[in-house]
């Protein structure tokens, strides 16, 4: 599921929602995110869930990037 958020960025997907659309559509698209043909399409909430735990827990919003 990480790849397909980064993959999301990439292919400028704007949201979740959309990125959840095109994983279920394409099956070619949901293969290079890393999602078998048995795997299920993960739902938005699941997939909100998921990027705020891969976020660097140090890190607050006023990180700066040096």
């Amino acid at each position: 599921m990480l790849q397909s958020l980064f993959i999301r960025i990439v292919e400028r997907i704007p949201t979740i929602k959309d990125l959840r659309n095109r994983l279920k559509r394409s099956v070619e698209f949901s293969m290079d995110c890393g999602f078998t043909g048995s795997d299920r399409i993960p739902s938005e909430p699941l997939i909100h869930g998921s990027f705020k735990n891969y976020r660097n827990p140090r890190c607050s919003r006023n990180c700066k990037m040096n």
